[in-house]
Protein backbone atom coordinates (compact mmCIF):
# COMPACT_ATOMS: atom_id res chain seq x y z
CA UNK A 1 0.00 0.00 0.00
CA UNK A 2 2.78 2.44 0.91
CA UNK A 3 4.65 1.93 -2.38
CA UNK A 4 1.45 2.44 -4.37
CA UNK A 5 0.72 5.64 -2.48
CA UNK A 6 4.05 7.22 -3.34
CA UNK A 7 3.71 6.19 -6.99
CA UNK A 8 0.37 7.98 -7.28
CA UNK A 9 1.70 11.48 -7.29
CA UNK A 10 5.24 11.58 -8.61
CA UNK A 11 7.30 14.64 -9.41
CA UNK A 12 6.16 14.48 -13.03
CA UNK A 13 2.58 14.89 -11.83
CA UNK A 14 3.55 17.95 -9.77
CA UNK A 15 4.91 19.83 -12.79
CA UNK A 16 1.45 20.98 -14.04
CA UNK A 17 0.59 22.14 -10.53
CA UNK A 18 3.81 24.14 -10.26
CA UNK A 19 3.06 25.55 -13.72
CA UNK A 20 -0.42 26.65 -12.63
CA UNK A 21 1.12 28.29 -9.59
CA UNK A 22 3.69 30.26 -11.61
CA UNK A 23 1.15 31.30 -14.26
CA UNK A 24 -1.12 32.62 -11.50
CA UNK A 25 1.83 34.54 -10.00
CA UNK A 26 2.74 36.05 -13.37
CA UNK A 27 -0.86 37.17 -13.91
CA UNK A 28 -0.92 38.79 -10.46
CA UNK A 29 2.50 40.37 -11.03
CA UNK A 30 1.57 41.84 -14.41
CA UNK A 31 -1.61 43.32 -12.92
CA UNK A 32 0.25 44.68 -9.83
CA UNK A 33 -1.80 42.52 -7.45
CA UNK A 34 0.98 40.68 -5.58
CA UNK A 35 1.40 43.32 -2.87
CA UNK A 36 -2.08 44.85 -3.01
CA UNK A 37 -2.84 43.94 0.60
CA UNK A 38 -1.03 46.17 3.09
CA UNK A 39 -0.21 43.10 5.17
CA UNK A 40 1.73 41.47 2.34
CA UNK A 41 4.13 44.40 2.06
CA UNK A 42 4.35 44.54 5.86
CA UNK A 43 5.48 40.90 5.94
CA UNK A 44 8.17 41.66 3.37
CA UNK A 45 9.29 44.79 5.21
CA UNK A 46 9.62 42.90 8.50
CA UNK A 47 11.78 40.31 6.72
CA UNK A 48 13.84 43.09 5.19
CA UNK A 49 14.37 44.77 8.57
CA UNK A 50 16.12 41.63 9.82
CA UNK A 51 19.01 42.25 7.39
CA UNK A 52 18.66 45.93 6.38
CA UNK A 53 18.08 48.16 9.37
CA UNK A 54 19.88 50.41 11.84
CA UNK A 55 19.81 47.52 14.31
CA UNK A 56 19.52 44.36 12.17
CA UNK A 57 18.80 41.03 13.76
CA UNK A 58 16.12 38.56 14.63
CA UNK A 59 14.75 40.90 17.29
CA UNK A 60 12.94 42.65 14.40
CA UNK A 61 10.63 39.63 14.05
CA UNK A 62 8.55 40.50 17.13
CA UNK A 63 4.98 41.57 16.63
CA UNK A 64 1.49 40.21 16.19
CA UNK A 65 2.25 37.66 13.44
CA UNK A 66 3.94 34.31 13.84
CA UNK A 67 7.54 34.53 12.59
CA UNK A 68 7.54 31.75 9.94
CA UNK A 69 6.16 34.08 7.27
CA UNK A 70 8.99 36.52 8.03
CA UNK A 71 11.84 34.03 8.46
CA UNK A 72 11.38 32.15 5.17
CA UNK A 73 11.70 35.19 2.81
CA UNK A 74 15.00 36.26 4.43
CA UNK A 75 16.73 33.97 1.92
CA UNK A 76 15.67 36.20 -1.02
CA UNK A 77 14.71 39.50 0.60
CA UNK A 78 18.16 41.04 0.04
CA UNK A 79 17.39 41.18 -3.71
CA UNK A 80 15.60 44.46 -4.44
CA UNK A 81 13.49 43.02 -7.26
CA UNK A 82 12.36 40.08 -5.09
CA UNK A 83 11.48 42.49 -2.29
CA UNK A 84 9.61 45.09 -4.38
CA UNK A 85 7.80 42.53 -6.55
CA UNK A 86 6.84 40.39 -3.57
CA UNK A 87 8.44 37.28 -5.06
CA UNK A 88 10.60 36.73 -1.96
CA UNK A 89 7.49 35.91 0.04
CA UNK A 90 5.28 34.61 -2.76
CA UNK A 91 7.69 31.79 -3.52
CA UNK A 92 6.95 30.19 -0.15
CA UNK A 93 3.21 30.77 -0.52
CA UNK A 94 3.39 29.05 -3.90
CA UNK A 95 5.32 26.11 -2.44
CA UNK A 96 2.72 25.85 0.34
CA UNK A 97 -0.05 25.81 -2.28
CA UNK A 98 1.60 22.91 -4.12
CA UNK A 99 2.12 21.07 -0.82
CA UNK A 100 -1.51 21.61 0.21
CA UNK A 101 -2.94 20.32 -3.08
CA UNK A 102 -0.60 17.32 -2.99
CA UNK A 103 -1.59 16.59 0.62
CA UNK A 104 -5.31 16.86 -0.14
CA UNK A 105 -4.87 14.40 -3.00
CA UNK A 106 -3.08 11.91 -0.75
CA UNK A 107 -5.53 12.28 2.14
CA UNK A 108 -8.56 11.69 -0.07
CA UNK A 109 -6.90 8.72 -1.72
CA UNK A 110 -6.02 7.17 1.64
CA UNK A 111 -9.59 7.61 2.89
CA UNK A 112 -11.43 6.47 -0.26
CA UNK A 113 -8.87 4.46 -2.31
CA UNK A 114 -10.32 6.14 -5.44
CA UNK A 115 -8.04 8.05 -7.77
CA UNK A 116 -10.87 9.97 -9.44
CA UNK A 117 -12.26 11.19 -6.11
CA UNK A 118 -8.80 12.25 -4.98
CA UNK A 119 -8.22 14.06 -8.27
CA UNK A 120 -11.54 15.92 -8.08
CA UNK A 121 -10.92 16.87 -4.45
CA UNK A 122 -7.44 18.18 -5.13
CA UNK A 123 -8.61 20.06 -8.24
CA UNK A 124 -11.30 21.74 -6.13
CA UNK A 125 -8.52 23.33 -4.09
CA UNK A 126 -6.06 23.78 -6.97
CA UNK A 127 -8.50 25.66 -9.22
CA UNK A 128 -10.18 27.71 -6.48
CA UNK A 129 -9.75 31.31 -7.65
CA UNK A 130 -9.35 32.68 -4.13
CA UNK A 131 -6.61 30.13 -3.38
CA UNK A 132 -4.93 30.81 -6.73
CA UNK A 133 -4.76 34.51 -5.88
CA UNK A 134 -3.72 34.04 -2.24
CA UNK A 135 -0.84 31.75 -3.21
CA UNK A 136 0.62 34.59 -5.28
CA UNK A 137 0.82 36.93 -2.28
CA UNK A 138 3.32 36.92 0.60
CA UNK A 139 0.57 36.45 3.18
CA UNK A 140 0.29 34.03 6.12
CA UNK A 141 -2.79 32.14 4.90
CA UNK A 142 -1.22 29.95 2.17
CA UNK A 143 1.62 28.92 4.46
CA UNK A 144 -0.90 28.10 7.19
CA UNK A 145 -2.95 25.97 4.78
CA UNK A 146 0.19 24.20 3.53
CA UNK A 147 1.39 23.44 7.06
CA UNK A 148 -2.07 22.35 8.18
CA UNK A 149 -2.60 20.00 5.22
Amino acid sequence: MKNKLFKLLTYENLVPLVGISFVAWIISYVNNLVTTYNDSMSHLNISRMVIDNREPGFSQLGGVWLPLTHILPIIFIWNDWAWHSGFAGSLFSMASYVLAVWSIYKMIYILTAKKMGALIGSLALALNLNMLYLQTTPMTEPIYIGCFA
